[in-house]
């Protein structure tokens, strides 16, 4: 009996032993573990007093953006160009038959009639050509400019006078060499201004004459007007010219014998205007111009139709 006591009371021994062996050896570990970690934590916490803070930081400026690179300059290489065509040109024939009215210088004493005529010109360059133009008037001469007196029975006791008016038909016939100069044209407009001279004839009435009479002397002509363009080969005109009689003699135009011309001013007849040997006189006009097919030479690239 004793002796289970006393083993039990050994086996208790040795555990205790055991046990207080191992908590020994924890705070052992455990008075390690502070002495090492103490002087860590003071050097950490001196180092913390010591060590001022840090200013504040202020956030770094954003960069302005870079520009594109510019790109190196690249040669300029000048290549002869050739001289540009000159604008088409076509060297032709216009025709222009027209027809009008004309106005007689008052000196002239021959009444204001209807007129046709004709022109044809070739174009030399585009804004000038030549040509020729006739003109046909038809007419009458004014009777109280060419008064006529019968009398009857002795003329000194002057019985009985008889005082007529004389007229006659009278055709005029102006045939010129003319010019015309265009200027720039304004859409289809082409304003123009033309000048010439040649010869007038006056061709008397053959029954009041009692025979053919006729005259010729030099004649001028000056005018301007405008060319509308329908299409490529035809047109409108409009114009006005001042037709010029030179060495014009209006006693050509009286038809009456020498016996029977009034030289005296009879009381209660217009007198007539004094003679002039230059008149004017004013001519307007319209007509068509249309250029004949194949008259043409072109002198330009060719080009379309305006619409």
């Amino acid at each position: 009996m004793r002796s289970l006591l006393s083993n039990g009371v050994r086996r208790v021994s040795a555990r205790r032993a055991v046990s207080l062996a191992r908590a020994g050896v924890a705070v052992a570990a455990c008075a390690v573990g502070g002495a090492i970690l103490l002087p860590a934590a003071a050097a950490s916490a001196q180092d913390t007093l010591r060590t001022p803070p840090p200013p504040p930081t202020t956030p770094a400026p954003t960069p302005a953006p870079t520009p594109p690179p510019t790109p190196a300059p690249t040669p300029t290489v000048v290549v002869p160009t050739p001289a540009l065509a000159p604008a088409e040109f076509a060297r032709q024939f216009v025709i222009t038959p027209r027809g009008g009215y004309v106005y007689f210088d008052r000196a002239s004493s021959l009444k204001p009639g209807p007129a046709v005529g004709l022109d044809a010109q070739y174009t030399l360059t585009p804004s000038f050509s030549i040509g020729t133009n006739v003109t046909f008037v038809r007419s009458n001469t004014r009777g109280e400019d060419f008064l006529t007196t019968l009398t009857y029975g002795l003329v000194a006791s002057g019985d009985t006078t008889f005082v007529f008016n004389v007229t006659q038909p009278v055709s005029v016939v102006d045939a010129q060499l003319a010019g015309m100069f265009r200027t720039p044209t304004l859409g289809r407009l082409s304003p123009f201004v033309t000048g010439g001279a040649g010869i007038y004839a006056l061709y008397m009435d053959p029954e009041v004459n009692r025979g053919s009479s006729r005259y010729v002397r030099p004649s001028l002509m000056a005018g301007a007007g405008v060319d509308v363009r329908l299409s490529r080969s035809a047109g409108v005109r409009i114009d006005v010219r001042d037709q010029i009689f030179t060495s014009f003699d209006r006693e050509r135009l009286r038809p009456s014998d020498e016996r029977f011309r009034d030289a005296l001013v009879l009381e209660g007849y217009p007198v007539p205007p004094a003679p002039k040997s230059t008149v004017n006189n004013f001519m307007f006009t319209f007509g068509f111009t249309f250029t004949p097919q194949g008259s043409d030479e072109r002198t330009g690239p060719p080009r379309e139709d305006a619409r």
